[in-house]
């Protein structure tokens, strides 16, 4: 059975040395429509960008073609700036601020991120007039800086997802709050070692949908296996092999890193096609009940 979705479009703006930057928000983009579907909303955003998505051919100067088929278009406009504030166009002083004014004067929701971070190889003007342009913007603008692309990412995928969640809260329980939380949950799940926790909830869950919204309402791993009606059993590792050999594709493999201060760093976890953990090596509430509290953490 079909469902309707609502599309809106997301153009990412910025001089030439963002490119790094960019795929940073193509990461966000893809992050806030996991969101959306964990949060069973009817939105998805598309990414826009001159290089991809202007059509060549159109009259007139660079600007007002990227103005004409992409601003016009938007729904949203991203902009970040490093250390360039970019070429001047014939009534701006680059194509991002004219961008940029563009979407404030049409009322379009805009997002303004400056690098706050070390620089190297500076182009001296370039900077000084990128400093100039942001001492200049109007307080009525929403900035935000950043030190690291993983920063920037957080940054972008809260603010998007804030901004598109709004246009079906009305409809929906879901609340502002709620929504930051599944925010903070994805980022989390993104991060290094928690992520490896992941393939053990969406498994015990059914999907990675189920299993966002069900952290948000389960306080210990325990309790989040016991509402999905999941079992765990903790074995030797002859059981394992045993299991492995007699068992063949009954049960998945894979590997969850346990404490750093323990000489076996490595549980093997397999996780059963239907409703059961079995774990060899170590407890498992060593490795994932930890792991899972970091989840919850973010969610107080």
């Amino acid at each position: 059975m079909s469902t309707k979705v609502n599309l809106y479009n997301v153009m990412f703006s910025g001089p030439s040395d963002v490119e790094g930057e960019r795929d940073i928000f193509l990461s966000a983009v893809s992050s806030c429509n996991r969101l959306f579907r964990s949060a069973a909303a009817n939105v998805q955003i598309a990414p826009l960008h001159w290089s991809s998505d202007v059509v060549p051919g159109s009259s007139g100067s660079p600007q007002a073609v990227i103005n004409k088929q992409l601003l016009a278009d938007a729904d949203a406009l991203v902009a970040v700036f490093h250390t360039r504030l970019g070429t001047p166009t014939e009534k701006h002083v680059s194509g991002s601020a004219e961008e940029i004014d563009i979407a404030k004067t049409n009322g379009i929701p805009c997002i303004v991120c400056f690098y706050e971070g070390p620089r190297e190889r500076l182009d001296a003007g370039q900077f000084k007039d990128l400093i100039t342009y942001k001492s200049c913007l109007q307080p009525s603008l929403f900035t935000a800086s950043y030190r690291t692309l993983t920063e920037l990412q957080a940054r972008m995928t809260e603010w998007l997802f804030d901004i598109f969640i709004r246009r079906t809260l009305p409809a929906r329980a879901i609340t502002p709050v709620h929504a930051r939380r599944m925010v903070k949950l994805e980022a989390l799940l993104l991060s290094h070692p928690v992520s490896m926790l992941e393939t053990v909830l969406t498994a015990i869950a059914g999907s990675r949908d189920r299993a966002l919204l069900a952290i948000l309402e389960h306080a210990t791993f325990e309790e989040f296996m016991a509402c999905n009606g999941w079992t765990l059993e903790v074995v030797s590792i002859s059981k394992i092999d045993e299991l492995r050999k007699n068992e063949r594709g009954t049960y998945n493999v894979g590997y969850l890193e346990g404490p750093e201060d323990e000489d076996s760093s490595h549980g093997v976890l397999f996780i059963r096609k239907k409703d059961h953990l079995v774990y060899a090596n170590q407890k498992w509430s060593d490795i994932c009940a930890p792991y899972y509290e970091k989840l919850r953490a973010v969610t107080a």
